[in-house]
């Protein structure tokens, strides 16, 4: 039999289904904040600009119906990728009066983006407009790139460091660097909060089996690491290192050299590996620790990809157990969250990552030593066990590690769409736009 519902029914059915549809809409443009991301565009992508000054840049964003100048930073880099960093005993000060080039970089902060410019008085006139999309979606955001005699400049600085102390500073983190490697991590609301250190330090532990009869194993106590050179400004810092490790019979692997990035938000190292050979050929069963052995996270949870279970609360045993019963956990990112804050660590994708197997490293053992350490045990120890170099072949291979910080309710699975899926962007002259 057919039923007709009652008017007021179907209105309740219309009333829900347009909740629905705006819940959904809203969620949808709502889960793409992106306030940890910056956006790099290359000199190449601002061809009008080729040979100017980069001393008479603007950049300037529309907020609520006025235009005003947000932190940006240029980068002089090389045909072959090298950056020009001033600072350091390695440090190379660029041109005297830099020009912008095509390989050059301008670091900006998507959430300073602003709306779309009207006001054609508050903006030069022959200013590029930068525009991005959000492929996650959310209105489209807008920066304005103009030249100027007396050009305006925001007096925002996000990134602060201390090359005394090896210490970079921002609003929402404090890290210290000891050879190259983190001895100090802080998430923080604030510079100068003056919060205690979370780690003892960044541990780096490998073993494998040489030509299938010798043992053989470092720790990060075996990587050697010299800071070369620096450049600190309002958007990054970018920093030249050089390693080399201890290997077998008192030998040294070859110096190689890297360019880690700290931002705002978060910190970005780069990596690569050049092997002659393919690893396999040598070496059997290579397994590969990378974790922040913490001094105490008592009240933190801890999330990771595809999680089978509610955030595990460190401290509670019967869930740390539980974990512990599940075995080898694969994972794609692990987070933290905790103290106002949510800490995500992740490899960006790059050609070779889905070669290698990465498992869930967690050990509450504060009472087991697990040295080397400056602090008996791990309180605890969070991050990866990574297998499966023998599929790698010879030549060159690169990683890019992340540790993205943010405020305490941003979920961890929609920063990372935002990571998979960057904005989009695309330059025009303002004429264009009219």
């Amino acid at each position: 039999m057919y039923y007709r519902r009652p008017r007021h029914s179907r209105h309740l059915a219309d009333i829900v289904a347009v909740w629905l549809v705006a819940v959904l809409c809203a969620s949808r443009v709502l889960a793409s904040p992106r306030e940890w991301q910056p956006l790099i565009l290359k000199g190449s992508q601002l061809p009008v600009l080729s040979g100017i000054d980069i001393g008479h840049l603007e950049v300037l964003a529309i907020h609520g119906g006025r235009a005003e100048p947000i932190p940006f930073q240029v980068d002089e880099v090389s045909h072959d990728g090298s950056y020009a960093l001033p600072e350091g005993p390695a440090g190379m000060p660029g041109n005297p009066r830099p020009t912008l080039a095509p390989d050059d970089e301008i670091a900006l902060i998507v959430s300073d983006l602003g709306e779309k410019g009207t006001a054609t008085a508050q903006l030069p006139s022959q200013a590029l407009e930068i525009e991005v999309a959000d492929p996650l979606g959310g209105p489209l955001r807008y920066a304005y790139v103009g030249v100027a005699g007396a050009p305006r400049l925001s007096d925002r600085r996000y990134v602060a460091y201390d090359p005394r102390t090896d210490t970079v500073e921002t609003d929402h983190y404090r890290v210290g660097l000891t050879n190259g490697l983190p001895t100090e991590f802080v998430t923080q609301n604030g510079v100068g909060e003056h919060r205690p250190n979370l780690i003892d330090r960044m541990k780096v532990r490998l073993t494998t089996l040489v030509i299938g009869l010798i043992h053989f194993s470092f720790t990060e106590d075996d990587i050697h690491s010299q800071l070369l050179a620096w450049k600190v400004g309002p958007i990054r810092m970018v920093r030249r290192l050089s390693h080399s490790v201890n290997l077998l019979l008192g030998l040294r692997s070859p110096v190689f050299e890297r360019n880690d990035f700290f931002y705002r938000d978060h910190l970005e190292n780069p990596f690569k590996m050049h092997f002659s050979w393919a690893p396999r050929i040598f070496f059997r069963d290579i397994r590969v620790r990378i974790d922040l052995d913490f001094n105490d996270l008592s009240g933190y949870e801890l999330l990771w990809s595809q999680m089978s279970m509610p955030p595990l609360k460190i401290g509670n045993q019967e869930m740390e157990q539980r974990l512990a019963a599940m075995g080898s956990v694969p994972i794609s990112w692990i987070a933290i969250r905790g103290a106002g804050r949510t800490t995500v660590q992740t490899l960006a994708p790059t050609p070779d990552l889905p070669l290698l197997n990465r498992q869930l490293y967690f050990n509450d053992a504060p009472n087991r030593p697990d040295p080397p350490e400056h602090i008996r045990g791990e309180h605890p120890g969070i991050g990866y066990v990574i297998t499966g170099w023998e599929k790698l072949e010879g030549g060159v291979h690169t990683f890019v590690s992340l540790l993205i910080t943010t405020r305490a309710d941003y979920s961890p699975g929609v920063l990372m769409e935002e990571l998979l899926s960057p904005p989009v962007v695309t330059v025009r002259a303002r004429a264009e736009t009219r």
